[in-house]
């Protein structure tokens, strides 16, 4: 077999942090009385040494900032309930529109003809952890309450615009959630509370 590597659980972890790429909480209120919007970067939980240090500075006294997302993958598994014909394959032919370089734009005759292979994928759970990490209960009540609404228990995602792609739509299933690292008693420590989320993603591994 030719060497084949088409960066597949890349774009279903990059589509996973996206999801929440646009979190925010209101601190507040300042002197004037007024509030503000504070985005919560979200980062790859699993980061070489090397990056890891260049994040903090390349100092152990530096703090990383809170809130923050971190993300990363748990645990991967065959999907055998989801597996179907593995020898399968389907065809069809595509027609595109004729495109005119000239203007830039397509004609309503047609161009290029294309018949395409679509080879039967391969179906895996993966299992994604975002990681909350929080200093103060309010600001955990605001980001566990946005997330709460929307994974009911699940949404449908899309990797690519593909037409022909047939797992370019894949679900991602909230299935547990952690409230909090801490122990009680919490002793003296004054690390950062950390809520955690597990997320099923039923994907698929297409050649």
């Amino acid at each position: 077999m030719d060497f084949f590597y088409d960066q597949q659980i890349r774009r279903y972890l990059l589509q996973f942090m996206r999801a929440f790429s646009e979190i925010r909480v209101r601190n507040g209120p300042d002197a004037n009385g007024l509030f503000t919007l504070q985005r919560v970067p979200i980062l790859y939980g699993d980061p070489s040494r090397m990056a890891a240090q260049l994040a903090k500075g390349v100092s152990e006294n530096t703090v990383l900032p809170s809130p923050m997302f971190s993300a990363y993958i748990k645990d991967i598994k065959m999907a055998p309930a989801r597996r179907q014909d593995p020898m399968f394959v389907a065809k069809s032919s595509v027609i595109e529109r004729e495109f005119d370089n000239t203007t830039g734009t397509y004609k309503p005759t047609p161009g290029y003809r294309q018949d395409i292979e679509m080879y039967m994928p391969v179906p895996y759970d993966l299992t994604f952890v975002l990681d909350v990490w929080t200093t103060n209960i309010t600001t955990k009540l605001q980001i566990f309450e946005q997330l709460a609404i929307v994974y009911n228990p699940s949404v449908q995602l899309q990797q690519n615009t593909n037409l022909q792609d047939w797992t370019s739509i894949f679900k991602m299933i909230l299935e547990n959630i952690t409230w909090s690292s801490r122990t009680i008693p919490q002793g003296e420590g004054n690390e950062r509370d950390v809520m955690t989320f597990e997320f099923k993603i039923e994907a698929w591994i297409t050649p």
